[in-house]
C-alpha cells in the first residue's frame, strides 16, 4: 500500500517539476497531489484543523487552508523546481556532507519540500519543519510516518518562525518560507524571513530568494476584464519603479522606531486618473530561472490601491512595509523632502 502511494506522489512530482507541463496537467496533478496528502495526513479529523491565528507577526492561515495552497498549481509547481534547484545548488557546497535545508510556515502537507523526499535524489537531506499550529504539525508529521520519509526529517516543530528559531549544530543550507500572501501583505512572510535568514550558511539560499513588489499605472477596467494576462492589458501599463523587495540581503534592513522598514520614493511619470490608477505588481524569483511573474499565481495578482488620490506628473509617492499584526506596504503622498 505504502509502495503504490510513494509510486503515486513520484508521478504527481514529475509533471509538477516538469517546466514543460501543460496548464492543465499542473492543475491536475495539483489537486491529486492536494489530495493525497489530506487523506494521509487525517487532517480532516481534528477540529482545530480550522483555527487560524493572528501572531505578533501578522495572520496564520488555518492549518486546512494552508493545505488548501497546494490547489494553487503554478505557484506548487514553480517554488517546487526553485527548491529543488536551491537544494542542487547547496550539494556544490556540501562535500559529500547532508544538506540541511528549514520550511517555515509548512502547514500540515509541506508541499514544497516533502513531495521531494520520496525521490531517490533525497538521499543525502535533513529537513526541520516549522509551523505555529499543533494541529499542522500533528498531520505533517503523519504524513512524514505513512509515507516513510522519516529518515530525511530531522524534526517537526510547533513554532513561531517569526520569534523563534531552532536551535541548531550547523547552518543551514536552504531556508524556505512560504507565509505570503499578494503584495505581501497580512502574513508574517517578511517577519520570518528576517528571524531565519541569520541561520544560513554564507552559501546558503534562500527560496524564494527574490520577492519584488514594483508600482505600476493602469487601467483596472481592462486588467480585470483581460485577467491581467492580455496583451492589451500589457499595453495599457506604465512601470514606475520597484517600491519593496525581500531578499536575504535586504532582510536585514534596520526599522525604525515605528516598525517600517526604510522608504522607497518614486516619481510618477505620467498623471494618476481614471485610467491610469496605481496598482502593486508582486513577482516572486523562487531560485534562478524558476519565477512567478504577475499573475501567473494568487500570490501574484496585481492589487489596485484605490485609496491613491489623482495626482499629476511629477508627483512622488513614498512606501514604506511595516511589520506587525497587519504587515503591509504602506504609501503616503505627497512623499516627505
Amino acid at each position: 500500500m505504502i509502495r503504490a502511494v510513494r509510486a503515486t506522489l513520484r508521478s504527481l512530482v514529475a509533471v509538477l517539476l516538469e517546466p514543460s507541463a501543460p496548464p492543465d496537467a499542473l492543475a491536475r496533478a495539483a489537486a491529486s497531489l492536494h489530495g493525497l496528502l489530506l487523506r494521509t495526513s487525517g487532517l480532516e479529523d481534528d477540529p482545530a484543523a480550522h483555527r487560524e491565528s493572528t501572531l505578533p507577526s501578522g495572520r496564520a492561515l488555518s492549518p486546512f487552508d494552508a493545505g488548501r495552497c497546494a490547489l494553487d498549481p503554478v505557484r506548487t509547481a514553480v517554488l517546487l523546481r526553485g527548491v529543488r534547484a536551491a537544494i542542487a545548488a547547496a550539494r556544490e557546497h556540501a562535500r559529500g556532507r547532508r544538506i540541511e535545508v528549514l520550511y517555515a510556515g509548512c502547514g500540515p502537507f509541506a508541499p514544497l519540500v516533502l513531495p521531494l523526499l520520496v525521490l531517490e535524489e533525497a538521499g543525502d537531506l535533513r529537513v526541520t519543519f516549522l509551523d505555529v499550529h499543533v494541529a499542522a504539525i500533528a498531520a505533517l508529521r503523519r504524513v512524514v510516518e505513512r509515507l516513510e520519509v522519516g529518515d530525511a526529517v530531522a524534526d517537526a516543530l510547533v513554532c513561531d518562525a517569526a520569534a523563534d528559531a531552532p536551535v541548531r549544530g550547523t547552518a543551514v543550507d536552504v531556508v524556505v518560507v512560504e507565509a505570503m500572501q499578494r503584495s505581501l501583505g497580512h502574513e508574517p512572510q517578511v517577519a520570518i524571513v528576517r528571524n531565519l535568514v541569520p541561520l544560513l550558511a554564507p552559501h546558503g539560499v534562500l527560496v524564494p530568494e527574490r520577492i519584488r513588489i514594483d508600482l505600476v499605472l493602469s487601467d483596472p477596467d481592462v486588467e480585470i476584464a483581460d485577467g491581467f494576462a492580455s496583451a492589451r492589458a500589457e499595453a495599457a501599463r506604465v512601470p514606475v519603479g520597484t517600491v519593496f523587495e525581500l531578499s536575504r540581503w535586504s532582510a536585514s534592513a534596520p526599522l525604525d522606531g515605528d516598525g517600517f522598514l526604510p522608504p522607497v520614493v518614486v516619481t510618477l511619470p505620467v498623471p494618476i486618473g481614471p485610467r491610469a490608477r496605481p496598482m502593486l505588481f508582486t513577482r516572486v524569483d523562487a531560485f534562478g530561472a524558476h519565477t512567478l511573474a504577475t499573475a501567473a499565481s494568487g500570490l501574484t495578482v496585481p492589487e489596485p490601491l484605490w485609496r491613491v488620490p489623482d495626482l499629476p506628473a511629477g508627483s512622488r509617492l513614498a512606501f514604506r512595509y511595516r511589520l506587525g499584526s497587519d504587515p503591509r506596504l504602506a504609501w503616503s503622498s505627497p512623499a516627505p523632502p
